[in-house]
């Protein structure tokens, strides 16, 4: 096939126009999506700046009680049954007093556990989600609540799957003590692990005898320089008055604070109720 120069003239025309359209949908898909933040609440993976300045509250129900969320608190999202988990697309409906939540993603500051609020916060936050040196979980705290796991029954299978043999985060030691008020389960894995393809990392565990409280926490080191060593903590607990599982995601170094976070937690669920 011969291409000539008027084709090729067609053929740039033809790229530019694309890419204006292209263009041109995303800066509709952006203002529909600033229209909604209002009265629809705070879509799934809404970005931290439209969440953070706080317009609107986000309203529904779990288990029938009613909620009404300020969207300052929901910088890790919120979710309402039906919906797909971390979905950047605008809400095709209204919520109300009769739409069921899924999920709440509340992030807090972990020096005071208090909302992303002011332009200092959203400026702290925003830096945080880039670097490593402090890694986000030292300086930001996800609490979310769920109805998912509700009850406490997967957290004790977890724990059964983990103390089998040939578990590949165990075996585990059982410390004598407890450790924070809490039963210790001490991996023999290293942190590192050469010749594996995966690297799990180091993953200890805490709980209580009932099961009502369950800590993960996991090590792991950079794969490249300068081979930095960092940790998180998954806190699983219920909170029965409504009927959700609440997750707090930190550091081992605020894992003595478990029974503070706990309470903050139990208190901002019931601060969002109606009454």
């Amino acid at each position: 096939m011969t291409v000539t120069f008027g084709s090729l003239r067609d053929l740039r025309r033809g790229a530019a126009l694309g890419l204006c359209l292209i263009v041109l949908a995303c800066l509709l898909f952006a203002a529909a999506s600033s229209a909604q933040a209002d009265d629809r609440g705070t879509p799934p993976g809404l970005p931290m700046d439209q969440a953070a300045a706080g317009a609107g509250v986000a309203v529904g129900n779990i288990h029938g009680v009613r909620l009404r969320i300020p969207n300052y608190y929901l910088a890790s999202g919120l979710q309402y049954k039906g919906e797909e988990p971390l979905m950047m697309t605008p809400r095709t409906f209204t919520p109300t007093f009769e739409s069921e939540i899924e999920y709440i993603g509340v992030r807090l500051r972990v020096s005071n556990l208090q909302p992303i609020r002011t332009a200092q916060d959203r400026e702290d936050y925003a830096r945080s989600r880039h670097t490593l040196h402090p890694f986000i979980y030292e300086t930001w705290m996800t609490i979310s609540y769920s109805q998912r796991n509700y009850g406490g029954g997967s957290r004790r299978g977890q724990v059964e799957n983990w103390e089998r043999d040939g578990s590949r985060r165990g075996p585990f030691v059982r410390h004598p003590e407890l450790v924070n008020g809490l039963i210790f389960m001490e991996s023999t894995q290293p942190v590192v692990q050469p010749g594996r393809a995966y690297q799990n990392g180091k993953q200890d565990y805490y709980y209580d005898e009932s099961m009502a409280t369950f800590i993960s926490c996991e090590m792991r080191r950079q794969s490249v320089p300068p081979f930095a060593y960092y940790n998180s903590c998954n806190h699983y607990f219920d909170i029965p008055e409504i009927g959700v599982e609440a997750e707090a995601i930190y550091t081992t170094n605020d894992l003595p604070r478990w029974r503070e976070i706990e309470a903050r937690a139990r208190e901002l669920l019931q601060s969002f109720i109606v009454h």
